[in-house]
């Protein structure tokens, strides 16, 4: 039951920092990009999807050790292989940025920053980053001692405008992407008994 009230809560505070930012964006056209060159058979314009998706994992370590490790800005290329670089991290908890390279694939190179929008300690964080993406991270205790770890990322996938019907197949492969995240945290913390 707890799990169900933080993941409401968390859920509820993203979607009252979504009504603030775009409250304060610009009325803007549909956002279109040009397909990747390697995307074939989509040709033409891609358009930007609004998702959410969810990842579980339970951890064989108490909560608090699980919080200290994801929190710990330095570790994200350790379980998110694609963030090539961390840099430039400045203050902790509440604020903190810091600026990341990502890979993925055949992609071009992306650089942004991260910066925390609410942390409460062995509880959850919550960061969006250059790219309007939002990482909400829960974390609460099991009865057996461990962690039961929620990842929520909010954000905008590219599907071609000219087949909708790819969208299904797309959301699948990136929740598999977010879960393989989330037991990538899972295997470094259970580790470093």
């Amino acid at each position: 039951m707890k799990t169900r009230a933080y993941l409401a809560m968390a859920i509820l505070g993203v979607l009252c920092l979504a009504v603030v930012f775009s409250a304060m964006a610009k009325d803007e056209p549909a956002k279109t990009v040009p397909a990747p060159a390697a995307a074939a058979p989509a040709k033409g314009p891609m358009t930007l999807m609004p998702s959410a998706r969810i990842a579980e994992v339970e951890i064989k370590a108490p909560v608090e050790k699980v919080f200290k490790y994801v929190e710990e800005a330095m570790n994200l290329p350790k379980w998110f292989p694609e963030v090539k670089t961390v840099t430039e991290v400045k203050g902790k908890g509440l604020g903190r940025t810091f600026k990341w390279t990502y890979k993925r694939g055949e992609e071009a190179q992306l650089e942004g920053q991260s910066v925390c929008v609410d942390f409460v300690r062995n509880q959850r964080i919550i960061t969006i980053d250059t790219y309007d993406n939002i990482w909400t991270v829960l974390y609460l205790p099991t009865p057996a001692g461990g962690t039961k770890l929620t990842i929520v990322l909010q954000s905008e996938l590219p599907v071609p405008a000219n087949d909708p019907a790819a969208w299904p197949g797309l959301v699948k492969k990136e929740q598999d992407y977010l879960q393989s995240l989330a037991q990538n945290i899972k295997t470094e913390v259970e580790k470093k008994k």
